[in-house]
């Protein structure tokens, strides 16, 4: 059984027809929480829209929902013996989770892409000026997809370690409260997985607490993004049940 074989089964797991309103929940709700908050000239719309539906996106919503769909990809290795099941095939215990992996990580592409949407949608109903800054949001989408990367490393991990999906799910919901405070932090914040999103969204140049260059953030999410995803991959191929 190759490893996209374990993709597509995993692909087939996921109900996505439960899953999707997940998938478009934070953006819908980023740009109603944002509508109306908004003050500023017609020229500066598009930014000050972005910092403001981004601030409410990426600080709860993004992490959480993320953090969710983990939880939901690996809830049946909990049920009727699956993980037991699986661990019967003639593969390598490791593929599960980095398919897994795989499944989340786009899950996360579609949030993002979601976003994308509702912030062009919600900034021109706001009365933007009508040409669309490609250049200024295309990448902080990108880099806030790939941000996320140590997050969902973390929760499929955590989610396959716990017996039921409440246990993880209340891990994510204790260490995801407290992001915008651990945020302000310039030592702490670029550590803190769940504000890693955030910190890489945001606009770079009013040199704030949350510019944190792109450079460092890359070198951190990448590391934490390893180091989870080793942990993972050792603990699903020593599992025996």
């Amino acid at each position: 059984m190759t490893f996209l074989s374990i993709v597509k089964t995993e692909w087939m797991k996921v109900q996505w027809g439960k899953l999707s309103p997940l998938l478009v929940l934070p953006a819908i709700l980023s740009a109603v929480l944002s509508g109306g908050m908004i003050q500023a000239a017609v020229d500066q719309m598009w930014e000050a829209q972005w910092v403001q539906m981004v601030f409410t996106y990426s600080v709860w919503l993004y992490p959480m929902v993320a953090g969710v769909i983990a939880a939901w990809v690996c809830r049946y290795e909990h049920v009727g013996g699956g993980l037991k099941q699986f661990f019967t095939l003639p593969v390598s215990k490791w593929q599960l989770y980095w398919a897994k992996l795989v499944i989340v990580l786009f899950c996360s592409f579609l949030m993002q892409l979601a976003f994308g949407v509702s912030y062009v949608a919600n900034s021109l109903w706001q009365g933007a000026e009508t040409v669309i800054p490609w250049s200024y949001f295309l990448w902080p989408l990108l880099i806030g997809w790939i941000a996320i990367l140590p997050t969902i490393a973390l929760q499929i991990f955590l989610s396959l370690r716990f017996e039921s999906m409440g246990g993880s799910l209340a891990f994510l919901f204790c260490v995801t409260l407290p992001t915008i405070l651990i945020a302000n932090s310039a030592d702490y914040g670029p550590w803190y997985p769940w504000a890693q999103p955030f910190l890489a969204m945001m606009p770079k140049g009013d040199g704030g607490p949350f510019a944190v260059g792109y450079g460092s953030l890359f070198l951190i999410v990448g590391g934490s993004a390893l180091v989870f995803a080793l942990v993972g991959t050792v603990y699903t191929q020593r599992r025996t049940a």
